[in-house]
């Protein structure tokens, strides 16, 4: 017996050709020889981790697979400012989070080109960016 597990959840997703799981974007494959393929459609990012292979024999061997799935950046839109209207002289926080995989960097600048004076308020966490403009007005991240 051939069966494919995923391993961080230890759930059970095929038993020879017979799909046991649920999801339906799961399909086995085989090649009525030596191969034996898991196939996932439209993948997503809970689809990342570790696949095993079993094959049940009297002493059980495996092979293990693992995989990691992209994901875009993208904005946090409740985290993130959008336009901001302040007076000459004022100071404004803008805040910019963006979500994804591998984590996004985030990069601020000015539409017209000019130097942006700035004081980071984060440390070390490119996903979340939050900065204090001093002096200019029209800044948008």
């Amino acid at each position: 017996m051939v069966g494919w597990l995923k391993v961080d959840s230890q759930t059970i997703l095929s038993l020879q050709k017979r799909v046991v799981t649920h999801n339906t974007r799961i399909t086995v494959t085989h090649d009525e020889h030596r191969t034996w393929s898991l196939h996932i459609r439209q993948v997503k990012e809970a689809d990342s981790g570790c696949y095993m292979c079993q094959i049940n024999t009297k002493v059980m061997k495996n092979q293990v697979g693992c995989i990691k799935v992209h994901v875009p950046p993208d904005f946090v839109n409740n985290q993130t400012s959008s336009d901001t209207t302040v007076n000459e002289g004022d100071s404004v926080t803008l805040g910019c989070v963006a979500k994804g995989f591998p984590e996004p960097h985030i990069k601020w600048k000015r539409e017209d080109g000019r130097n942006i004076i700035l004081k980071s308020t984060t440390a070390r966490d490119a996903s979340k960016s939050e900065f204090i403009i001093i002096g200019y007005m029209g800044v948008y991240g």
